[in-house]
């Protein structure tokens, strides 16, 4: 059609090049009729703003850019919302760590020390 996107378009618009956006009632209108017609009450069109975060945090996104995507000017304000997600990842860290730091243990009648050596000394 020859129909080209403006330089910054319109998430949902009426306009086929992104130009004119569509009333901002009409798509949490629309998504609450489809949600309507399968039965899904407990569904929310924001909903899917706080699962696209979540999942994003979870799999180790930097919180600046999730933050940015959000439209959060302030990354704080991402890490007070999506703080749960961050719980895993530190105990998932903490685990990390605890493995790296083991006790000393014992091999054939012989104390073995672990060392962990900090790469950022010169």
């Amino acid at each position: 059609m020859g129909l080209g996107l403006t330089s910054n378009p319109y998430l949902f618009y009426s306009e086929p090049d992104g130009s004119l956006p569509v009333h901002p009632d009409s798509p949490s209108k629309l998504f609450r009729r489809l949600l309507d017609k399968f039965g899904w009450r407990e569904l929310h069109l924001h909903g899917l703003r706080h699962f696209t975060a979540t999942q994003l945090v979870a799999a180790g996104m930097d919180i600046r850019t999730v933050a940015g995507l959000l439209g959060h000017a302030d990354a704080s304000v991402t890490l007070k919302v999506y703080s749960h997600v961050l719980g895993a990842k530190n105990q998932e860290a903490a685990s990390i760590i605890g493995a790296l730091l083991r006790p000393p243990i014992q091999l054939e009648g012989e104390r073995v020390e672990w060392l962990v050596a900090l790469s950022c000394w010169d």
